[in-house]
């Protein structure tokens, strides 16, 4: 057959360049030659707001992990083993209280007059014990406490009634410090010995 005869059919043989590729997200069924530009879908996470973000994904995969937010110190009392992220608001439990121990002699550092010794014992919140002074005169008083018992709300303080022997009770009213090194009784400071 001559081209330019009325018989010739004439073929298209144009070339029509695209991805081929149906996977890919940009196939084109009409392409008969590939050109490499085939755009495959990237999964993964697509909201900025997760941890786990990916900014080139495509599409989503469901996978996206969100920050909890919480306390993180195991000491806490609120404390969120799932916490991701610390928000701050870890609450603890209260230091406990100082504890004193009242047992001991104490004295209040003078000789002769105005001398002053106490023999205490503490079991529990429970103090037993006695006291010998001197005054002015070398007269020696004696007592011994009928009942003195800690504070629960602070332990270097103690409260009860104390005895002479003449039979009088009158409060007894002890107070330690933080370090415990004195003891106060009637505005007088005792150093245990």
């Amino acid at each position: 057959m001559v081209i330019g005869s009325p018989d010739a059919v004439l073929f298209d043989i144009r070339k029509i360049y695209g991805c081929m590729d149906p996977a890919a997200l940009n196939y084109n069924p009409s392409a008969t030659h590939s050109d490499g530009s085939c755009v495959y879908p990237i999964y993964g996470c697509m909201d900025p707001a997760a941890l786990n973000y990916n900014p080139s994904a495509t599409h989503s995969d469901g996978s996206c992990v969100y920050p909890i937010y919480g306390c993180m110190d195991p000491a806490a009392l609120n404390y969120n083993p799932s916490a991701t992220h610390s928000d701050g608001s870890c609450v603890y439990p209260p230091p406990p209280p100082p504890t004193a121990n009242f047992t001991g002699h104490w004295w209040n550092g003078l000789t002769g007059t105005n001398e002053q010794h106490w023999y205490l014992t503490q079991s529990g919140s429970n103090i037993t014990g006695s006291h010998t002074s001197k005054d002015l005169f070398g007269t020696i008083f004696n007592f011994t406490i009928v009942s003195c018992t800690v504070s629960a709300t602070n332990p270097l303080s103690a409260t009860g009634t104390k005895q002479y022997t003449n039979g009088e009770i009158t409060s007894a009213n002890f107070s330690m410090n933080e370090a415990k090194s004195n003891l106060y009784y009637n505005n007088q400071t005792y150093t245990r010995i």
